[in-house]
């Protein structure tokens, strides 16, 4: 499970970027199944 913390940068990296579902990933060292 993910903090609060790293689903609000996951959100911005995602709607204010515009950042891939594979770069979000990659940026945070996560899975692509957890963005």
């Amino acid at each position: 499970m993910i903090e609060m913390a790293q689903f609000h940068n996951i959100k911005f990296l995602k709607e204010v970027e515009g950042l891939s579902q594979r770069q979000i990933a990659t940026k945070l060292g996560i899975s692509r199944n957890t963005v």
